[in-house]
């Protein structure tokens, strides 16, 4: 198993030395419905690199408390070996956690769900080579959640089962 590890690591570190840049950034759109998202991408290949993403939300009223976090990975394969910039594809899988409160009556439950699909975007890159500076990036995508029963103070609520959409990405950030 150490073995299997620092051969990971080493590929990981040999890989990002020689590759394109990293790229960090978030999608201004979904703030303004208070939803948080911020993507990292590091390179691997000049055809290949990993984002990894955080989300979060909160929504509260006075009778209800509603938040939200998640994570992501999204291996992103760029058409003509053009990483950071260009056309990309790659499958998405996403992990998120979700915690309801009906406070009258102090009731809280949480469930998880963990899914996965396909994306594919364009990115642009304002600046040196087109690998260092302003990004905006495009993307759309296909998700399925999976959504377990809910358990709310001992009272199990049965899941209608998957969950399915259509993922906007309208990207603002910086390569590095």
């Amino acid at each position: 198993m150490k073995k299997i590890l620092i051969f990971c690591l080493m590929f990981l570190f040999l890989a990002t030395a020689t590759a394109q840049a990293h790229v960090i950034s978030f999608n201004p759109l979904y703030a303004l419905f208070n939803y948080k998202v911020i993507d990292y991408e590091m390179p691997v290949f000049n055809w290949m690199g990993l984002e990894f993403s955080g989300t979060g939300y909160g929504y509260n009223t006075s009778d209800w408390a509603y938040t939200s976090y998640g994570l992501g990975l999204l291996p992103k394969f760029y058409f003509n070996g053009t990483a950071p910039s260009g056309p990309w594809w790659g499958p998405v899988v996403r992990y998120t956690n979700v915690t309801v409160e009906y406070r009258p009556n102090k009731k809280t439950g949480s469930v998880y769900t963990m899914g996965g699909g396909l994306a594919t975007g364009y990115r642009w890159v304002f600046g040196k080579d087109a690998k260092e500076g302003f990004v905006l990036e495009l993307g759309v995508g296909y998700l399925v959640l999976g959504l377990p029963d809910i358990e709310v103070d001992g009272e199990t609520f049965k899941s209608q089962g998957n969950v399915s959409g259509v993922v906007i990405k309208f990207d603002v950030g910086w390569a590095f």
